[in-house]
């Protein structure tokens, strides 16, 4: 290919090409850095979420309904938009607005159907879960099966089995066991024995206890039933009952689970206000804990009787914890809300940092504290990807002076441009790689078919490039004629 008078057609559409994926890619980082992040969206959600509870306890229908359409404005713009929709319909729904609960939910339902396969299983049984909650049974067992993997099914089914158990439909929780796989029924029949428990269905709760096989769900759920009936004033039967859980640990073989077996009867005891008793029945689960040998083993123990030990113990044992994330949990839970937001305050991760604020924001709300709410929720600075968008912004600039140079045949920026192209190429073929693992499918199908466009898009341009490499010999060739010229001439 040489040069006549004009650079050739390859030449500008390569060319054209690069600058305007340079353009729109810098366009999108800075609308990416300007508008809140997804994490001050949904800290928003459930904000309004809370006021509109408030507002229809309070008797004002209008203003709830008003504040539950801004929830779920402010649920789109979230990057998992179909949990946050699924926990405003249930929110709808304890208010008494089940028309608007439905719609919301069917909305939420939408979203997660447009996932790939990869992602749909895990919204579809957030949905599920909310239907439960809202007491449509049935449409929470055809939501979860219609997730296409046998094992997220069956975990979705065990989700909705253990929400409907804690909301004290049993009937409901029992024709959700029925459709599920035998290993996954033992935590809805825990959840169930709890319910019926707290209910004051003693008979019951022991009678579906007995029916757990795995010895630690069987034993907390005895436990639970020993605590109400300790919180009930019968503490005399609760003793026997717990007496029963203390034979199930007794029993157990394995040291782990013996070990989370009282650990768990430990956290039961303090529930029932026996916390000499907890105190006691935690330490003897950790010398068992301590004594097993394998150092995995006995780390995993350790760690499983630990989580106990703050119920236990009457309070979180936060110094315990190693990592701001860790102990911003734990502050949490605790209701330590100022403690939380120092912790929050010394994170270096803004990733991080947004996600703890907004938690921090969400529990306030959730413990009617909307003020505080919005000023947690005003911290989160949608910046987080910043150091990611940094490098988006560096990457693509220098293509595009690259792209620039390209036009005016210089050789470096033919070589940058490659180096860049088989640079988001190898990217864009392992991501198309990731998704092609994680589901048969390619994952979500619209993404996959833009990848796909765009690999084979990059890969023509790279063709491209290594065709017109004798348009910038040429230019090479010309210069050099040129300066010779210029030395006979001197």
């Amino acid at each position: 290919m040489t040069i006549v008078g004009k650079r050739p057609a390859t030449i500008m559409v390569i060319g054209w090409f690069f600058i305007a994926g340079a353009a729109l890619s810098l366009l999108w980082a800075a609308v990416a850095l300007w508008r809140p992040s997804s994490e001050r969206y949904r800290a928003d959600a459930m904000i309004l979420r809370a006021r509109a509870v408030a507002q229809a306890m309070a008797g004002d229908r209008a203003a709830a309904a008003k504040s539950f359409d801004l929830a779920i404005l402010a649920a789109e713009h979230t990057h998992e938009p179909t949990q946050v929709l699924s926990a405003i319909a249930e929110s709808q729904f304890k208010t008494g607005d089940r028309a608007a609960a439905a719609q919301t939910l069917e909305q939420a339902f939408g979203h997660a159907m447009s996932l790939g396969l990869s992602d749909r299983g895990g919204a579809l049984r957030d949905v599920a879960v909310a239907r439960a909650r809202a007491g449509d049974g049935t449409g929470a067992r055809q939501t979860a099966a219609l997730i296409q993997s046998g094992a997220d099914r069956s975990r979705a089914l065990q989700s909705v089995g253990i929400a409907q158990a804690e909301t004290g439909d049993i009937n409901e929780a029992q024709l959700t066991l029925s459709r599920m796989e035998e290993r996954y029924r033992d935590e809805v029949l825990h959840a169930m024995a709890v319910a019926q428990a707290k209910s004051g269905d003693g008979k019951g709760a022991r009678e579906t206890a007995a029916t757990i096989k795995y010895e630690f769900f069987r034993a907390m759920a005895v436990g639970a039933v020993a605590a109400a009936q300790a919180q009930a004033g019968d503490g005399s039967t609760a003793a026997v009952t717990f007496a029963q859980a203390f034979q199930i640990a007794d029993a157990a073989r394995d040291p782990l689970d013996k070990a989370r077996i009282l650990g768990g009867i430990a956290g039961a005891q303090a529930k029932s206000g026996d916390r000499n008793a907890a105190a006691l029945t935690l330490d003897r689960a950790l010398q068992i804990a301590r004594s097993i040998r394998d150092a995995n083993e006995r780390a995993r123990a350790l760690d499983l009787v630990k989580r106990a030990e703050s119920e236990a113990r009457g309070g979180p044992e936060i110094a315990k914890r190693t990592t701001d994330w860790e102990i911003s949990e734990e502050q949490i839970k605790a209701g330590d809300i100022k403690g939380a937001l120092q912790t929050a305050a010394t994170m270096q991760d803004e990733r991080s940092k947004a996600v703890t604020l907004r938690k921090i924001a969400e529990a306030q709300a959730m413990a009617g504290d909307l003020a505080g709410a919005r000023k947690t929720a005003a911290m989160i600075g949608g910046k987080e990807d910043i150091p990611f968008l940094s490098f988006v912004v560096a990457f693509m600039s220098l293509i595009l002076v690259a792209a620039i140079n390209f036009l005016r045949l210089r050789v470096w920026a033919k070589r940058t441009l490659e180096f860049a192209a088989w640079a988001i190429v190898i990217v864009l073929g392992m991501l198309l790689a990731m998704y092609s693992l994680a589901s048969a499918l390619l994952g979500q199908a619209s993404l996959a078919a833009g990848l796909a466009i765009a690999e084979i898009s990059l890969l023509i341009m790279l063709l491209l490039l290594r065709r017109s490499a004798d348009a910038f010999e040429s230019k090479r060739a010309r210069e050099l004629q040129r300066a010779e010229s210029e030395m006979r001439r001197c």
